[in-house]
């Protein structure tokens, strides 16, 4: 049964502008119906159960006590989000600021139906894996990249693990919320997931990516169970085709998730110092009886070029993108 969110508010072509906008949204998991009276509204409400009602609050309480919704924010013409009278959300901000808001409310609620199962999957949810055990070597290019690429195809979530990724200065925006913040979230196992997940989500392009998180000791902290809990939930209750993991040393149960992964990109150089980090690295999966993980390696060997653009927008048409499309094309993926 879908998740049912109802939007009601005398302005006529605001609500079904908005409602016309979140229903467009790939990450909105909600189906969504718009009024502009009450009388329809509460119509619709005795056939059909309300999860969330979004209603203008120049509705009278008196006409909407009746109204059979879970739980219910009222949109205002200013801002007064920080009152604690009752949840606010104030209309004329940017839609996905609405969607997003709407998203997080609902997910720290209690009492609310869980997400069901992500059902009609065309396809097993594949995991690619980009390690090296060599640093500054284009790793996160190459995975954003990658994914972009993927993403043009089939939907794609990009995940990062490193120490500092610097996305908030490479894409010139902060984040409210971060990796972390899903994980903890998870953790509280009430299967409200996906909500979390679709409220934290952001795009490059056509990529999907959670917001790296900030503090880099939080990743350490995680066992190796949790990491092999998120990949269990983004199999189960999302319809991602493919999810481009951007593993670093910090992640425990590193291997556990490589095995997992039905291919693995691991990036070289041709110094001494690279080749014996690599040489270390094989010498270490066949010590651990994990040589399987070599079978499912891409070494990549990118050449050195005259500059890689720090501005994500742009490296879609970089050089370095070119050598991404021309492997994956030898590849036939």
């Amino acid at each position: 049964m879908d998740t049912l969110l109802a939007i009601c508010d005398y302005e006529r072509k605001y609500v079904y502008k908005l409602a016309q906008y979140l229903s467009g949204k790939k990450h909105f998991p909600f189906k969504v119906m718009a009024f502009d009276n009450l009388e329809k509204l509460a119509a619709f409400s005795k056939e059909h159960p309300i999860e969330l009602l979004l209603i203008g609050e120049d509705m009278e309480e008196k006409e909407t006590a009746g109204l059979a919704a879970g739980r219910i924010l009222y949109l205002c013409q200013e801002n007064k989000e920080n009152e604690n009278s009752r949840p606010y959300i104030y209309k004329y901000q940017s839609g996905t600021a609405i969607m997003k808001k709407i998203i997080e409310y609902y997910a720290e609620g209690e009492g609310q139906q869980a997400v069901p199962a992500a059902g009609g999957r065309k396809r097993k949810m594949e995991l690619i894996g980009v390690y090296s055990p060599i640093g500054r070597c284009l790793q996160t290019s190459f995975s954003l990249i990658l994914g972009q690429i993927l993403a043009k195809k089939k939907r794609c979530l990009y995940l990062n693990f490193e120490a500092y990724s610097g996305f908030s200065m490479l894409l010139e925006k902060e984040f409210h919320h971060d990796f972390m913040d899903l994980m903890y979230f998870l953790k509280e196992g009430n299967g409200k997931f996906v909500y979390k997940l679709a409220g934290m989500v952001d795009s490059i392009g056509s990529l999907d990516f959670i917001p790296p998180t900030a503090s880099f000791p939080d990743i350490l902290e995680m066992e190796g169970e949790q990491w092999q809990l998120l990949l269990d939930e983004l199999e189960r209750n999302t319809d991602y085709e493919a999810v481009i993991l951007d593993l670093s040393d910090h992640v425990r149960g590193l291997f556990e998730i490589l095995e997992r992964c039905s291919r693995i990109y691991t990036i070289t150089k041709q110094d001494g110092m690279a080749l014996a980090k690599i040489d270390q690295y094989e010498k270490l999966l066949a010590y651990m009886k994990k040589e399987e993980l070599l079978k499912k390696t891409i070494t990549c060997s990118i050449p050195v070029f005259k500059q890689v653009p720090y501005k994500m927008i742009y490296l879609s048409h970089s050089q370095l993108a070119d050598y991404v499309k021309n492997l994956l094309k030898e590849q036939g993926a």
